[in-house]
């Protein structure tokens, strides 16, 4: 019954939509011939019934819609299929696309696209009408969907591994808008638009439940947990832009209302008997954003051109949920915890202005100094009824409370410089200085009638450097290089403000007691990368593009009480390679290689004892190939074919004494198409895919093997 249910729905789209489509073509249709039957009559001249004929034949075929029928069909995990390929299992068809238009009056047009395929779940339909000297209304709808996966964790040690009841999860997206222009010559061009959004299904989270069911008394975090969502948006925004002289001037707003109504299940010790149990609890976020900007362009000269910037947002969030379904019986842990009446919310004023200056001395240079100030200031706060104990058994409700208060400036200053005096060279240099500072203030009571058990006061002040230096040099037609440095660095410092709710002795007094949860006094995060590109067109049917990229990533700690160290470097290599090549008229190939060297270490992988192993270094290499060849059989057949492979071979084993990092997987698709014109109208085209995957990471709980094969046919009128 639920399948057929759900064909029935399916079904339901594909006639809607269709029924739309056709309904808006005649409607349009009428309106262009109420409009042509309105303009005053033209003398009719006799035509040739030949004359007619050819040009008849050699009109431009603007309008068309083309319909799909294909399947995909799988041996494998289809919920890792449908997520990776974004495409359903199973068959599905209908509009692939649509396309009509028709003149209205000398200027304006009038136009539908549209598209709806069944159990593909992608629906879209747009009108506009438009004309460029007076505007434009337009009309629209979207829906797609978003594949998910449900299944958590793996345990290669002992093959642990649960699948939920059921691992394919989906949410669909929609979106219905109508938006106008006003574009009338010599007036202020005005722009509205209306959105309303939705997001509806099921997907995964990474707040993954616990198991004991593993080598040792120790929990492991791996079993499934998904959301339920239920969200609503609408969006307004009108902006208003016009020129001044030799200033144009823009002024505009947005509001943006959101009301989430979510739920968040995780398993709790699956498979083990009277332990066995889901908790859910409801998530409910309503906010409401509004915005106001406007903005300058001023050419003050051949020479001199200036553009300032503005924008004002204020954010209010109330929250809301509770979590009751303990079943009865079971035993109450802190995860377990039920909490009733979840209150509270955000307030956020943020405020933005940009300044820049374009500055041309002679053809040959470009200097662009720019300012950018941001201030920002956030409340939050939340309260609910923690109830504790066991299920049968259970203490009176306590109310827990936190709240924050966060204060920033950022301010950041910038210059571009862009010089092409030398013949066949361009040269580039860009910077960007940072001064930021922040302050925040937490605490958390876990009871609210009492002093708070934490309480914080962080002042956070940022250093941020970004440099760039680049040239392309054109020596030959045939031939381009271009090569760039990147540097970037910021400069992280903390002071935190005693807690005096700690009752550790400090190891230096005059900074009061431990530093939990503020164990950073200073953090340096330094950027360096590297990169050169060639472009080379050996002859004029073949053509290489060379990439080659480093970058080195450092990360500078100093704990608390403890001496600074580099706790952590990324570096990375990345290769790239590219070839175009057409031997003859009727065939091309193109051919691309990507390969990466991704190494990540940390002082601790070094570790002995008891640490030893538990976090090993992070490799991430992997290298993808990709192909295609496409060749004309005549004048009116085509066929093309191609292949991708990707590999990565990093996965390493530690799951007995850590958590196993790092990438194993083999991936293959190999394709081929056949396009065929049966008409100067019609076309046809034939596609197949075969993919191949394979994983290591999940002990090839994820692999598949998938066939896919869809018919087209596109008539244009």
């Amino acid at each position: 019954m639920k399948t057929s249910s759900s064909l029935r729905k399916q079904y339901r789209n594909l006639v809607k939509s269709g029924a739309l489509i056709v309904g808006t073509c005649v409607a349009g249709r009428g309106v262009v011939i109420a409009q042509q039957a309105s303009a005053p009559a033209k003398a009719s001249e006799p035509v040739k019934a030949t004359e007619k004929a050819e040009a008849e034949d050699t009109a431009e075929l603007n309008n068309w819609v083309e319909f799909g029928l294909g399947g995909n069909f799988l041996n494998g995990s289809k919920a890792q299929y449908q997520r990776q390929n974004g495409v359903p299992s199973g068959v599905y068809g209908g509009i692939e696309s649509f396309h009509y238009e028709q003149e209205v009056g000398k200027k304006g047009l009038f136009s539908i696209d549209g598209r709806g395929l069944f159990d593909n779940h992608d629906y879209s339909i747009k009108l506009e009408l438009s004309n460029p000297d007076k505007g434009y209304i337009r009309f629209g709808y979207d829906q797609f969907r978003d594949y998910y996966d449900g299944s958590a964790g793996y345990l290669p040690s002992n093959g642990l591994f649960f699948v939920p009841n059921d691992p394919v999860l989906a949410v669909d997206r929609g979106s219905i808008y109508v938006e106008a222009g006003l574009t009338l010559p010599e007036v202020p061009e005005v722009t509205f638009r209306y959105e309303h959004q939705t997001r509806e299904g099921t997907k995964d989270s990474t707040i993954w439940g616990t198991t004991t069911l593993t080598p040792g008394a120790a929990q492991k975090k791996i079993t499934p947990s998904w959301l339920t969502l239920d969200e609503r948006r609408d969006i307004f925004s009108l902006d208003v832009r016009h020129l001044i002289q030799k200033t144009e001037v823009g002024i505009g707003g947005r509001a943006d209302i959101q009301s989430n109504d979510d739920t968040r299940n995780t398993y709790q010790q699956p498979n083990q008997g009277t332990t066995s149990r889901v908790l859910s609890h409801r998530e409910g976020v309503d906010a409401d954003m509004y915005n106001a900007h406007a903005f300058t362009d001023t050419r003050i000269s051949d020479r001199w051109q200036f553009t300032t910037g503005y924008s004002f947002t204020t954010l209010h969030s109330v929250l809301s949920g509770e979590r009751t379904n303990i079943p009865l019986g079971a035993t109450m842990t802190g995860t377990d915890t039920r909490f009733t009446n979840l209150a509270g919310g955000s307030e956020l004023k943020q405020y933005v202005l940009n300044l820049n200056l374009m500055y041309t001395p002679s053809d040959n240079w470009q200097i662009v100094p720019s300012l950018r100030v941001e201030k920002e200031d956030r409340l939050g706060e939340a309260t609910d009824n923690a109830i504790t104990g066991t299920a049968t058994q259970v203490v009176s409700p306590i109310t827990v409370g936190s709240s924050s208060d966060r204060g920033a400036l950022f301010v950041t200053e910038g210059l571009d410089i862009r010089y092409k005096g030398v013949t066949n060279w361009v040269f580039y240099v860009r910077g960007e200085v940072s001064q930021d500072q922040a302050g925040l203030n937490e605490a958390f009571r876990t009871n609210v009638l009492t002093a708070p058990n934490l309480f914080r006061d962080t002042e956070w002040d940022r250093d941020l450097q970004k440099y760039s230096v680049g040239a392309n040099w054109y020596p030959l037609k045939s031939v381009n290089f271009a090569a760039q440095y990147y540097h970037k660095r910021s400069d992280n410092e903390y002071t935190h403000d005693p807690d005096s709710t700690s009752n550790i002795p400090p190891a230096d007094p005059t900074r009061g007691s431990d530093r939990y949860p503020a164990f950073f006094e200073a953090q340096e995060f330094n950027v360096d990368d590297v990169n050169f590109r060639v472009t080379w067109r050996v002859l004029p049917n073949l053509t290489f593009v060379s990439r080659y990229d480093f970058q080195l990533s450092t990360v500078t700690t100093k704990p608390y009480e403890v001496a600074e160290m580099e706790s952590g470097n990324t570096k990375r290599h990345i290769f790239g390679e590219t070839l175009s090549w057409t031997p003859v008229n009727r065939l091309y190939l193109q051919l691309g290689g990507n390969y990466v060297v991704d190494r990540t270490h940390t002082p601790v992988e070094e570790m002995s004892g008891v640490m030893s192993g538990v976090m090993l270094a992070s490799p991430s290499d992997y290298w993808t190939v990709t192909t295609a060849v496409g060749y004309a059989l005549d004048a009116k057949t085509d066929l093309q074919a191609n292949y991708s492979h990707y590999r990565a071979s990093n996965f390493e084993d530690n799951s007995a004494v850590g958590m196993p990092y790092g990438a194993g997987a083999k991936q293959n698709m190999v394709g081929a198409s056949l396009s065929r014109q049966l008409s100067k109208s019609v076309r046809w085209n034939l596609r197949y895919a075969f993919s191949s995957y394979r994983d290591q990471t999940y002990g090839g709980q994820w692999n598949y093997d998938a066939h896919g094969i869809l018919s087209t046919l596109q008539y244009r009128f």
